[in-house]
């Protein structure tokens, strides 16, 4: 009881989840405030905080190791702002950008010699033993330093602000980080179409992913091993229920996104109907779909959906249910937002190596014709839509890679003129742990129509015009 007491009582008193004792009570569903100042004075009753304790987490939708996390974030900002403080000069335009470059490459040059003997050690040890209360940390920093109230005004618009401002002094300072730049695009994307409780804890939760995402390569893809991708093959094809071949039938490609970016592990979704014949395809949407995994029983299992508008996301989420016996995909969507992408309610896999009744084998060799025709056409077509990436392969041929100590070399074939686009190692410092076996793409972005040289196995990038060029 002493520990679950001790941690409510921190996180009460830091208005992690409401405004005030008593706003936190009505949060929790209590008709008045008693309960919660009796929690804050510490006469209480073991039951009564167990069942603060569970009204926490049900109404928040958090699991225990959270608020456990949330109080060592809590704990580590009390002892160590102040400390970090007092080796910066805030007065300085810029010190937050200084800050951020100390604890993202554990750089303390400049700091004296008694912070690097006695504080230095236990910064590195916590970044490297529990990095989501150090980012939880740099992130309530963060919010504190740019005295944020998210309390007063319209929250979104405090969330979204917030995002958009760290995510901008973060790329600042790590261009070449584009994974992690459009990933902080996507968390404002979703703050602007979400509905959620307004509280600290969810403005620092977005915080300390977006900090975990600039900060470590590796964080973007295994973060990504909460989307559940069920047993399908690499393209799979879906029909409503019962729907025998005819034209204007309409049919739904869901092709596995292999391309190792921030996007590995979504679905492409091509919404197509059928022409006059089986060999004609109109292509009427397309999407991202992203199934998002169930951790607890409180959970709902959710589809998100979404794709680029302009230099905007639109996104819709929906509930949803897979059959593995009945190979059937349920979806249900909020009526107050509406069904965006216009998925039905029920679609039926289609097996193709295995296809069962005379409709099923019709549909069967109806996309295998699909996929030796325009079927790849298409699909990577929607990816540059979905992405607002385009591949620039076939234009910007690459030829030779070259890696020393000092500079990074690329031989291009460019409209038909061999050129060198070369690059210092010590300009970005991923460039010194790359080798020419990593993967490199020539890509143009449509939000600034620049031209990209991009490692999409590793989620950086660095505009070409970035390079110094000459022609061979």
């Amino acid at each position: 009881m002493d520990e679950k007491l001790r941690i409510l009582q921190c996180l009460i008193e830091s208005d992690m989840f409401a405004s005030s004792p008593a706003a936190f009570a009505k949060a929790l569903g209590y008709k008045g405030k008693m309960t919660i100042y009796r929690i804050l004075k510490g006469n209480i009753t073991e039951k009564t905080v167990n069942e603060v304790w569970d009204k926490l987490l049900t109404r928040f939708f958090l699991e225990e190791d959270m608020l456990y996390c949330l109080y060592h974030i809590l704990q580590a900002n009390r002892f160590f702002s102040e400390l970090i403080k007092t080796e910066m000069n805030i007065l300085h335009p810029r010190w937050m950008e200084n800050l951020f470059i100390s604890l993202f490459e554990d750089d303390y040059i400049y700091y004296s010699p008694d912070f690097k003997e006695k504080v230095v050690p236990m910064l590195k040890d916590l970044k490297k033993d529990t990095p989501d209360v150090f980012w939880g940390m740099v992130a309530l920093f963060y919010i504190r330093q740019k005295d944020i109230n998210l309390y007063s005004g319209v929250f979104k618009q405090t969330e979204c602000r917030f995002l958009n401002d760290l995510n901008k002094l973060l790329s600042s300072l790590y261009p070449e980080n584009s994974n992690a730049y459009q990933a902080g695009i996507h968390l404002k994307s979703v703050a602007e179409q979400s509905e959620h409780t307004n509280s600290l804890w969810w403005l620092l939760y977005n915080g300390l992913l977006l900090l975990r995402y600039y900060a470590e390569p590796d964080f973007i893809r295994s973060a990504l091993t909460v989307l559940q991708t069920f047993d399908w093959p690499h393209r799979s094809y879906w029909v409503i229920p019962g729907t025998a071949y005819h034209p204007k039938a309409q049919v739904w490609a869901l092709i596995e996104n292999k391309m190792d970016t921030a996007a590995n592990g979504f679905y492409i979704v091509l919404c197509l109907e059928m022409g006059k014949d089986t060999e004609t395809f109109h292509l009427k949407e397309t999407f991202a779909l992203q199934f998002l995994s169930v951790t607890s029983e409180e959970d709902y299992p959710i589809a998100q959906a979404y794709k680029v508008v302009g230099q905007k996301k639109e996104i819709c989420h929906y509930l949803y249910n897979y059959d593995s016996d009945t190979q059937m995909l349920y979806f249900s969507y909020n009526p107050e937002v509406g069904n965006l992408y216009k998925l039905p309610k029920t679609i039926h896999l289609i097996n193709l190596l295995n296809p069962k009744g005379k409709e099923e084998k019709v549909w069967s060799k109806v996309f295998e014709r699909f996929e030796q025709g325009i079927g790849e056409k298409l699909y990577l077509e929607s990816i540059e839509k979905i992405t607002g990436i385009t591949n620039l392969s076939d234009v910007y041929i690459i030829q030779d890679v070259i890696i020393t100590r000092t500079y990074l070399s690329l031989i291009l074939m460019e409209y038909g003129i061999k050129k060198e686009y070369k690059i210092p190692t010590i300009a970005y410092s991923f460039l010194t742990s790359i080798n020419p076996s990593h993967s490199i793409i020539i890509t143009r972005h449509i939000n600034d129509d620049d031209i990209y040289v991009e490692w999409p196995g590793l989620g950086y990038a660095i505009k070409l015009s970035a390079f110094n060029c000459k022609d061979l």
